[in-house]
């Protein structure tokens, strides 16, 4: 029996062979390139929980009322917005005027790779917590930038405090 009269063509016969062939090689292409991603996620994952952990570790020491000290390991940009010791004390005493001591925060959202208007080039990454106030909960902003010896809070800003 002939190709057409099996109901297929020669060309519709090779249409199809060509179909699978090209899914045979997209699958292919996708489960050699999977395992890299997989890395890949990791690494942010890794960054965001290195982020993370020097966010907090930096809060603590803003609760603590250790200003010189959070202020000389932050980023350049976080110290050039706040020019002095000074200032970087009032201003955080402005922000924070009802917010319970000791403070207790929740993290609420990551976001990692944010692009920040008028900053310097870099990776930067925006951490949100939620803390309570006297009479409300209060959302805590801190945005922390890679630099070559870590990361380092290069913003930070609270409303409702």
């Amino acid at each position: 029996m002939s190709a057409a009269a099996r109901g297929g063509s020669r060309t519709g016969d090779q249409a199809r062979g060509s179909r699978v062939a090209a899914s045979t090689r997209a699958w292919l292409s996708l489960t050699l390139l999977l395992p890299l991603a997989a890395p890949l996620r990791a690494q942010e994952a890794g960054d965001s929980a290195a982020a993370h952990q020097a966010a907090v570790a930096w809060l603590q020491l803003l609760d603590d009322e250790e200003y010189q000290v959070t202020l000389d390991s932050a980023a350049p940009l976080l110290r050039q917005m706040t020019g002095s010791v000074e200032r970087w004390e009032q201003f955080v005493e402005m922000a924070r005027p009802n917010v319970a001591v000791p403070v207790e925060r929740r993290l609420v959202l990551v976001e990692a790779d944010v692009q920040i208007p008028g900053a310097p080039p870099g990776r930067y990454t925006r951490l949100t917590f939620e803390m309570p106030a006297v009479d409300r909960l209060a959302v805590e902003t801190v945005v922390v930038q890679q630099m070559d010896d870590g990361w380092r809070v290069a913003m930070y800003g609270v409303r409702g405090g």
